[in-house]
């Protein structure tokens, strides 16, 4: 299962944080999120799904934060479409008339890439936020996306998803990042977390 709709109020928050620059306090979000998730969880419950989601209700995008919060990447504010395979379906929605790609979609390693874990706490606030939604006895079910190691790298024709001060070629760059998601996986997913059946690596191209 991928993203679920997002219910209208909390939209409504995330809009106000984005057009209005409020903060997400300020905006409720955090309460928003907490009530999404849990409605949501008690839907998939009702339904029989025996592995339950957020929804993804804490991302914007399927693909979440997990990236922006990888040491090394950048955020492009001014991509062109240029540095992308056009022929890529998920570069198509987020082409712009002017041909350049919507501001913070498009993330490249400027530097070499590791894993903090005072950064990266996207994935564990969302595990999080579905574990207060279930008691103890069923946390085990949790599922939790995370978004392909190639994901990025396949939106950009060839070098282009990294700066060339940073990696030399493909090789050098999955290997490393090979390691920022090993490290991910064990600081996200706490010790009852079957790997086998708890995390999902997704790439909806394949």
């Amino acid at each position: 299962m991928g993203s679920l709709l997002r219910p209208q109020n909390l939209l409504d928050a995330r809009s106000l944080i984005r057009d209005k620059g409020v903060s997400p306090e300020e905006a409720g979000l955090p309460e928003v999120e907490k009530k999404a998730i849990a409605d949501v969880v008690k839907v998939q419950q009702e339904l029989g799904i025996k592995a339950v989601t957020s929804g993804e209700f804490v991302r914007t995008r399927f693909w979440g934060l997990m990236w922006d919060e990888f040491v090394g990447t950048i955020a492009l504010q001014e991509a062109d479409a240029s540095m992308f395979r056009l022929y890529h379906p998920d570069v198509v929605s987020l082409i712009e008339k002017d041909r350049h790609v919507m501001p913070g979609d498009s993330v490249i390693a400027a530097q070499k890439l590791s894993h903090d874990r005072a950064r990266s706490t996207s994935n564990l606030h969302e595990l999080r936020l579905v574990q207060s939604a279930l008691p103890e006895s069923e946390w085990s079910n949790i599922k939790l996306t995370m978004i392909t190691p190639a994901w990025f790298h396949m939106r950009y024709k060839q070098g282009r998803a990294y700066a060339k001060e940073a990696y030399e070629n493909d090789e050098e760059y999955f290997k490393d990042v090979a390691k920022v998601y090993q490290v991910s996986i064990r600081c996200s997913l706490p010790p009852f977390c079957d790997l086998s059946k708890g995390l999902m690596t997704s790439n909806p191209l394949i």
